[in-house]
């Protein structure tokens, strides 16, 4: 294990590049899934002045403390998309530093920064962190209690436990691995089962299993039902996959950890297992504990996942990938002579950040993910932009269709008053429709229909997004 000093250099330089970007970014509305979770959870919690956990039926679901950690923070500093999006840089230092204590503890000292540069260039990582979404604080605090768990640190991770539970329910389901990995592991040595010593060890997660059941029990108590109203919108995504569903998923969630480059990352680490498997491997300390990172929350979260029709996100596969990154940091370092390691380390940094151009070359009625690259930095500007035209428009507050989720009030986006609220669309009644390129809700022949029997107004073109307005 490295001395402390080593990796605090790194840390300073990731928390100056991090917070320019953030401050650079802090003017992009909120974008798909955080307009809920970062808009209108909030914005409830918000007008109510904390009084109540509850929000409207129509928003429930997730437990309040991310909305809550949102809404305290606009009471402190006022409500606005820059204060919301300073609001994640302590989540994101926060990660930031785990990770980087992570890797140190596994990549020797010559191979620190380049790793470190690796594994923080996952195109999904590098567009949540200009994002604003409760995915930092989960990957913070899994990040937190597994680095607890490496170090022995009983009581830390007992204690950051609680809030990862209640962050949202991905971050609930993140238990499940930590237990695993906590039973199967001592520090980073493999633990042989004894059950005494295994049942004493799961009391750290006691604390957490008690604050979950109160809350979901609370929760239906004044609902009437937990994490997804059955007669909500939503509903029918939360129901159960048929066998040829749940295959379907399982192939979706092995296709999000190649998307974007990321490929990179398993073709070299297939043939170090190849020869891993062969026996022909030099033996190393910390490899089986590496391994145990990265299969534990793949094989849990894989098969968690793939049994709800809810499409899987790329976010759903960052902790695999980031641990699929310092497991092949590891060998790389371990193997190779520097400037071999280095060379590799440099193509793979490229490689990786091409990855944020392939959502480009996708067709149109593609589901792409622009959540998980910086291009949905290009779709919020184009809709910034359009909304200065759009709101002079008669149609923008009455009769303007859109899909989800542009097909609600704005306000909740852009955290300032918009008056501009389409509903959802409708071809043949409403007075105008708003498309974007950045949506996965319109169906080819939808679209197809929108060009034909309507005219385009309104164009804002932001490569390779783009966003209409038809009459």
């Amino acid at each position: 294990m490295q001395n402390n000093r080593t990796y605090y250099g790194y840390v300073g330089l990731l928390w100056l590049l991090q917070g320019l970007a953030v401050f650079l970014c802090a003017g992009q509305p909120l974008f798909w899934d955080n307009v809920l979770l970062s808009g209108k959870i909030p914005t409830a919690l918000y007008n109510n002045q904390l009084l109540t956990p509850f929000v409207p039926e129509s928003l429930a679901g997730y437990s309040p403390l991310w909305g809550a950690y949102i809404a305290q923070g606009w009471l402190w500093f006022g409500r606005s998309l820059f204060v919301t999006h300073m609001l994640m840089l302590p989540w994101l230092w926060l990660l930031s530093f785990q990770l980087v204590q992570l890797v140190q503890l596994f990549v020797p000292r010559r191979a620190l920064g380049l790793s470190i540069a690796v594994v923080h260039s996952v195109p999904v990582l590098v567009a949540l962190s200009v994002q604003c979404g409760p995915d930092l604080a989960m990957l913070a605090l899994y990040l937190t209690a597994q680095n607890a768990l490496l170090h022995r640190n009983r009581a830390l991770l007992a204690v950051c436990l609680l809030p990862l539970a209640m962050v949202s329910p991905r971050g609930l389901w993140c238990l499940v691995p930590l237990f695993v990995l906590d039973q199967l592991l001592v520090g980073r040595k493999i633990f042989p089962a004894r059950w005494l010593w295994q049942l004493t060890k799961a009391t750290a997660f006691l604390p957490v299993a008690l604050l979950a059941l109160i809350w979901y029990i609370v929760a239906y108590q004044h609902y009437g039902w937990v994490f997804n109203n059955p007669s909500g919108d939503f509903a029918a995504l939360a129901a159960y996959t048929t066998l040829p569903e749940y295959l379907y998923q399982l192939g979706i969630f092995c296709w999000r950890l190649l998307d974007f480059g990321q490929a990179a990352i398993w073709l070299a680490l297939v043939p170090i297992v190849v020869v891993l498997l062969r026996g022909k491997l030099e033996p190393q300390e910390h490899r089986a504990v590496l391994i145990l990172l990265w299969l534990v929350p793949t094989v849990s979260f894989a098969l968690f996942f793939a049994a709800f029709r809810n499409p899987i996100g790329h976010r759903y596969v960052l902790i695999p990938l980031l641990m699929g990154a310092v497991w092949l940091c590891f060998e790389w370092a371990e193997a190779l002579r520097y400037p071999v390691f280095r060379q590799r380390a440099l193509w793979l940094l490229a490689f990786l950040w091409t990855g944020h151009l392939w959502l480009a070359a996708y067709p149109t009625d593609m589901a792409k993910g622009w959540d998980a690259t910086l291009l949905h930095l290009q779709a919020t500007r184009a809709k910034r932009a359009l909304l200065q035209d759009l709101a002079l428009l008669p149609y923008a507050k009455t009769g303007l269709g859109a899909a989800y989720p542009d097909a609600d009030n704005w306000d909740d986006a852009f955290l300032d008053s918009t008056r501009v609220a389409p509903i959802t669309v409708n071809l043949k009644t409403n007075a105008a429709i708003f498309y974007s390129s950045a949506s996965n809700s319109w169906a080819p022949a939808q679209l197809d229909s929108l060009q034909r029997t309507r005219r385009s107004v309104l164009i804002y073109s932001y490569w390779p997004a783009s966003l209409q307005v038809f009459k």
